[in-house]
């Protein structure tokens, strides 16, 4: 392919999304151009956008400090960077692109979604609130004030800017899902809750399709306790790891917000590691040597992201689909299991907008059928796995925060610290959902929740009332 076609292809792919073969195609034009900004720019947001995170932001950092005058490739560094953690450093880039062109609407996004996820929403308020009078019909700037409008005590002008931009057509497709989504949630604050449900449907059904989910009945046939015991582990028994587990919304924020109140437990956030490593392992057979590469690998990077640390968590929820394999690969790691009234649990995964992942959340029948097969994973985990775990109840952590607190550093080893009792005044940084959350004291009102949705989920609940399959 001549490199002239290779460009072309590499920009079309970028701006449709396909960004495997973006960055295939900026390759090979590059090697006829290999200072070509636009190119480099491509190459770089496209690896961090799959997976290649440390790769892709070694190309835009090196672009920025060349001097590169474009606000779009600073905010991809601050994309990549915070994807490695260095929130210093994605504000600054976040600051340099506000520099080159003021007020632009992705680097206020960034801003404002790094600044909400550090608790800070009081200084985010004077950015969005100057973006919104520079960009009055730019709805991605309202949908990032409606998440720091709560916090900042404006909930109802933030529903009646969301309703106004809906009702008048005004919202692209791609933003009608994160729209609706928003809504859902400021109006369940304000006890709307069936104007909420019907939002977080909409959002739901602008999902498109769901494809057939997984039942976890041959990942259980796979790691029968035969296969478990056959499997050879690595004599890598390092402590380090702690694995946060579970379904999304159990509290898996939570518990990882207070484990890492404690001086000595860092976090490296919902890291794709050992998903990866698992999938490379399987494919090729499982070769143990490897496998302790592997392993070390990955404590490498957890001691590079938390220098000086006991323990680390990694706080993905779905490994738990993947705790055999994990065991053998860590069998020093400690795993914590969150666990919370199913019909809450659902509930709030059915207010997500969880983008591509997760499609069952888009349905209840579906929620309901992923949290059996779940259940049925962990039960099959439980009695097949010689591994140390506990589990953490989300109602009984919220009712007697230090008995559990204790139960979980003893846990992972570390010794008890009254800090972790003051979690919410913690200044770290939180990608998920949760974000708000975390920064405030302990809430009981997420208990329970579901019944102000009772009329709505008899689907959800007439599905988790089935036998659960054994």
């Amino acid at each position: 392919m001549r490199p002239a076609e290779a460009r072309g292809r590499a920009i079309e792919c970028y701006n449709s999304g396909r960004f495997q073969d973006a960055a295939r195609f900026a390759q090979i034009a590059l090697g006829a151009a290999p200072a070509n900004e636009g190119l480099l720019h491509i190459l770089g947001a496209s690896l961090v956008r799959t997976g290649s995170i440390e790769q892709g932001t070694q190309i835009l950092r090196k672009l920025c400090q060349g001097g590169c005058p474009h606000p779009e490739a600073w905010c991809d560094l601050a994309n990549g960077l915070r994807a490695l953690e260095d929130i210093d450093g994605s504000l600054h880039a976040l600051d340099k692109a506000l520099s080159l062109r003021p007020h632009f609407p992705p680097a206020v996004r960034g801003k404002v979604t790094l600044l909400h996820a550090q608790g800070r929403a009081a200084d985010a308020a004077p950015i969005i609130d100057a973006a919104m009078r520079a960009h009055p019909t730019d709805v991605s700037c309202v949908l990032a004030f409606a998440t720091i409008s709560r916090e900042l005590g404006r909930s109802a002008e933030a529903i009646e800017l969301m309703l106004r931009h809906l009702r008048g057509g005004a919202v692209p497709g791609p933003l009608a899902r994160a729209a609706h989504t928003q809504l859902a949630h400021l109006l369940d604050a304000e006890r709307r809750y069936d104007e909420a449900f019907e939002h977080a449907t909409l959002s739901a059904q602008a999902g498109g399709p769901i494809p057939e989910q997984d039942d976890f009945g041959h990942t259980i046939a796979q790691w029968s306790r035969a296969r478990y015991d056959a499997t050879p582990s690595t004599e890598i028994a390092d402590p380090l790891p702690v694995l946060v587990v579970g379904m999304p919304r159990s509290g898996t924020s939570l518990v990882e917000q207070i484990l890492t109140s404690h001086p000595e437990i860092g976090a490296i956030g919902e890291s794709p590691s050992l998903p990866r490593i698992e999938q490379h392992l399987r494919q090729n057979a499982w070769p143990l040597g490897e496998a302790g590469r592997a392993a070390g690998q990955y404590l490498k990077m957890m001691r590079s992201r938390s220098p000086g640390k006991a323990r680390v968590v990694d706080k993905l929820p779905g490994n738990y689909t993947i705790l055999g394999p994990i065991t053998k690969l860590l069998p020093g790691a400690s795993i914590i299991h969150c666990v919370r009234d199913a019909r809450d649990t659902c509930l709030s995964c059915y207010f997500q907008n969880f983008g591509s992942g997760h499609s069952y959340a888009r349905d209840l029948v579906a929620l309901g059928r992923k949290h059996i097969a779940y259940q049925r994973l962990m039960r099959h985990w439980s009695t097949t796995l010689g591994i140390s775990m506990i589990e953490v109840c989300y109602e009984e952590l919220v009712a007697d925060l230090e008995r559990v607190s204790r139960l979980m550093l003893a846990h992972v080893g570390v010794p008890w610290d009254p800090c972790v009792l003051n979690f919410h005044t913690l200044k770290r940084h939180v990608r998920t959902a949760s974000a708000g959350q975390v920064h405030r004291p302990l809430f009981t009102s997420s208990i329970g929740r579901w019944k102000n949705y009772e009329s709505h989920l008899k689907p959800l609940i007439d599905t988790l009332n089935q036998e659960p399959a054994q």
